[in-house]
């Protein structure tokens, strides 16, 4: 198989060639079958994107961490972005991220019934959109805890079921290949 480039597309040609055998097709034709042929398929490769969904517990247990990694997931970009130039490794020029903070179901705040255990963002486009990010991220606190059902599966479902890009999608504000 070759794999040449041309005006940034990747061609890729490859030969075939097999022989079948034909039992029953001999008792009328020939014994055997001969097959061959050529297949070539070009691609552009397509943007280097990042998505990643980020599942944050904030029941009250993480009343002590959850700063900290508020923190950590609001510095991510620059953080990825630095150990991949560390290693030699190309930026992304585009990391999208969202975070789903879940609690417990139906936890009370004082004075109040919380029936949503999810907190969840859209897409942040980084770095573009830091700043959206660190808002959406800042106001979320722990709290109750102890007593109700987490909703961490829930969380996770939500993560999985995000609208990724897909390999061939131009992501949103790129001019399509």
């Amino acid at each position: 198989m070759k794999v040449p480039e041309v005006n940034g597309e990747w061609i890729a040609t490859t030969e075939y060639e097999a022989t079948s055998q034909n039992t029953l097709a001999a008792l009328i034709g020939p014994e055997a079958l001969r097959l061959a042929g050529t297949s070539s398929v070009s691609i552009k490769p397509g943007y280097a994107v990042l998505d990643i969904a980020m599942c944050v517990d904030s029941t009250g247990s993480m009343t002590p961490t959850l700063e900290a990694v508020k923190a950590n997931a609001t510095a991510f970009f620059d953080r990825l972005n630095e150990e991949l130039v560390t290693r030699g490794i190309p930026e992304f020029p585009l990391v999208r991220v969202r975070l789903p903070f879940f609690n417990d179901y139906g936890d009370e705040t004082p004075g109040t019934w919380d029936p949503d255990p999810l907190r969840v963002s859209n897409f942040f486009q980084l770095p573009d959109e830091n700043t959206q990010f660190v808002d959406f991220a800042a106001p979320q606190s722990a709290g109750g805890g102890w007593d109700w059902p987490e909703a961490d599966v829930i969380c996770l479902n939500e993560a999985m079921s995000s609208d990724w890009i897909r390999p061939g999608d131009s992501p949103p504000g790129f001019a399509n290949g």
